[in-house]
């Protein structure tokens, strides 16, 4: 691991042991068209043209990029688990937004929680072109400072109680942390 808490290894080949190597093809295409589906709508939200209903739609479809990451990052080897666990993390605080902001009425916390999205959904598409060319890139770092904003966007949306230990649960964090 170097400084900057990213890794790439030269080759997953030696990895897909355990990984099918087409269901991680099929994946990563699959994630990767859900995150080009989400593009716009983010866009729209982030400049503050979007409506708050585009949440719902755009947690939806992370979702699928969720179950799935969670499912391969179980089945795969120990070098592809912090990439799945990354990308399932990133997805489901995504996910968690998604359906929090759709009540949002305030343009600024949209163009927020959109951005902050946003975010998440670049980590998640460079570390899925980095797997279909046959490399593993994870960045500690940046997937942390993602997590932390995704918590801290999540403090500032009206949660109930449960809501917000549920999330911060997730995350191994504590409402003292944010």
């Amino acid at each position: 691991m170097s400084a900057t808490g990213c890794f790439v290894k030269p080759s997953i080949n030696s990895f897909l042991m355990n990984v099918d190597s087409e269901l991680l093809e099929s994946f990563a295409d699959e994630a990767q068209e859900i995150l080009e589906s989400i593009e716009e709508p983010l866009g729209d939200l982030e400049s503050g043209q979007g409506n708050a209903l585009l949440f719902a739609d755009i947690a939806q479809r992370i979702d699928r990029i969720m179950g799935c990451a969670r499912s391969l990052g179980v089945m795969g080897s120990p070098e592809l688990e912090p990439v799945f666990r990354m990308i399932g993390e990133l997805s489901e605080g995504s996910k968690f937004l998604g359906y929090r902001a759709e009540r949002l009425k305030n343009p600024d916390m949209m163009r927020m929680v959109g951005g902050v999205i946003a975010e998440a959904s670049e980590l998640i598409g460079g570390s899925l072109r980095a797997l279909k060319k046959g490399y593993v890139l994870y960045d500690a770092k940046a997937a942390q400072r993602s997590k932390e904003r995704i918590r801290l966007v999540a403090s500032k949306i009206q949660l109930s109680p449960a809501e917000k230990e549920e999330l911060f649960k997730k995350f191994g964090v504590t409402d003292k942390d944010v």
